[in-house]
């Protein structure tokens, strides 16, 4: 974690505020290790993506889920925005 003068910033596996911080909890009927991943779960089934669905469930690792999240089919910004 990083404090300025103006901004508390945060990242990564050991920051408690980032989506990358190990926490197990459940989410729509499923178990998540991390908010990311929960995070692009939620990103792919706006999208109606299977694939990345079944890949996120799969797929605790943030990097890695990460890396999944951007490749969503039928993504729209817009709609995600």
């Amino acid at each position: 974690m990083l404090i300025t003068e103006t901004a508390v910033l945060f990242y990564g596996c050991a920051d408690v505020f980032s989506n990358w911080y190990g926490c197990q909890f459940k989410y729509d009927g499923h178990s998540f290790k991390n908010s990311e991943q929960a995070l692009m779960y939620a990103k792919a089934s706006l999208f109606k993506c299977s694939y990345s669905i079944s890949k996120t469930l799969k797929t605790p690792d943030p990097y890695k889920v990460k890396k999944i999240g951007r490749a969503v089919s039928n993504f729209a910004y817009r709609d995600w925005e």
